[in-house]
């Protein structure tokens, strides 16, 4: 009889969770979420660890105004048979940002596992919410006289408040309001305008 070989034959491998992420937000925010990767091995505290594990975030488009991060400080770097882990993905995006931007978040260990979560954003136009300073306008008015009141809007929204303008009643002849400063307002901005009693 011949001399039989022997290999000993050892796969590494890694696992993400989820594989693929699409998060839709407003603009002009910020916010988070977790991404749990693992060894893919079933659970076998004997098992050999992955070590040296990384993660990586790549943009994958240009990503206009928005600016992402990942928080790899709770991320365990040794990863034994079944055992799972995570990082944080920190997003900011801009008044102005993309509408939708890519990234893949690649994990990596010494011994060539690798796995990958591929992100997409979409990213709604923020919505605009005016607040006016004077809630109730309370007004004497002699005969012949006139008086006016200012009033201040501002912007307490997260988006653009577009088309600002200021409606009367049809009834009220002797009410009047002076043309607005400013039809657009960016968050936190203010205009003002005035009202006319006489």
């Amino acid at each position: 009889l011949g001399t039989g070989s022997q290999a000993n034959i050892k796969v590494w491998g890694m696992a993400s969770s989820p594989a693929s992420l699409t998060l839709v937000a407003s603009k002009n925010t910020q916010f988070s979420k977790e991404i749990l990767f693992r060894h893919a091995s079933p659970k076998n505290p004997d098992g050999d660890p992955l070590t040296g594990v990384t993660a990586m975030l790549i943009p994958t488009s240009a990503n206009v105004g928005v600016s992402a991060t990942l928080d790899t400080s709770n991320m365990m770097r040794v990863l034994s048979p079944g055992v799972e882990t995570g990082v944080i993905l920190n997003v900011s995006a801009s008044l102005d940002c993309d509408e939708v931007a890519t990234y893949d978040i690649v994990f990596s260990s010494d011994q060539g596992a690798t796995c990958k979560t591929k992100v997409t954003l979409n990213l709604r136009p923020a919505t605009p919410i005016p607040v006016t300073d004077l809630k109730t306008i309370t007004v004497g008015v002699n005969p012949e006289g006139n008086v006016s009141r200012v009033v201040t809007v501002t912007n307490k929204g997260k988006g653009y408040l577009d088309g600002l303008k200021v409606t009367l009643p049809e009834n009220i002849p002797w009410v009047s309001v002076n043309s607005i400063a400013r039809t657009r307002l960016a968050p936190n901005e203010s205009t003002t305008f005035v009202i006319n009693f006489a």
